[in-house]
């Protein structure tokens, strides 16, 4: 694709909804009811293309014109109507490459499946299949911080000690590995025990 253009700009027309159209309009006529035109930057796709974030997303180059191929031919712009990408989509996956996952962490649930669903129709995006299989196993991660005593320590990640007040100054001596949980109970009116753990 020819980018020398002087701002890189090109105005595409992006899904809206159908049940807005009245004339059933097809892929050479637009309607302004189920059709939205925005400018999208093809210096800023280009970089994208080039860099680890979608140098091996193949087909979404091939679909912007960026490698050559007889997958498409017909016309050198991506046309996001045909494809049912409306604007917001298409803004979120470029938030998405820009951040990574810390967009992802911000994201409600609707909107992953709605980013999964764009990426797919780009023909997959390796980038957030690794940024998103990386935000699932944070997702699983257990919090280590809120394990506060024994019972609760389900999958029994820490080694466990109970000490009593009075043996608070020895312990702290002999056990520099364990760190104070949070949690402490009083067993009676005036003895109190104090939860301490380490990683297994």
């Amino acid at each position: 694709m020819d980018l020398e253009y002087e701002n890189g700009l090109r105005l595409c027309s992006f899904f809206k909804n159908y049940f807005n159209c009245t004339d059933k309009c097809n892929t050479k006529k637009y309607c302004s009811n189920c059709c939205d035109f925005y400018y999208i930057n093809l210096k800023q796709i280009k970089k994208l293309c080039d860099s680890e974030k979608l140098k091996d997303s193949h087909c979404f180059q091939l679909l912007f014109g960026f490698k050559k191929g007889s997958f498409k031919s017909e016309d050198k712009l991506f046309n996001f109507r045909n494809y049912h990408i409306t604007y917001n989509q298409w803004s979120t996956l470029l938030s998405f490459l820009e951040n990574g996952i810390k967009y992802l962490k911000i994201l409600p649930n609707e909107k992953i499946l709605q980013l999964t669903e764009t990426c797919n129709k780009f023909g997959g995006i390796i980038y957030f299949d690794k940024q998103f299989k990386l935000y699932l196993n944070e997702l699983n991660k257990p919090n280590l911080n809120k394990i506060k005593k024994p019972d609760e320590d389900i999958n029994n990640i820490y080694k466990w000690k109970i000490v009593l007040d009075h043996d608070l100054t020895n312990f702290y001596k002999n056990f520099t590995d364990y760190n104070y949980s949070g949690h402490s109970e009083k067993i009676t009116s005036i003895t109190t025990v104090f939860y301490f753990k380490k990683l297994v």
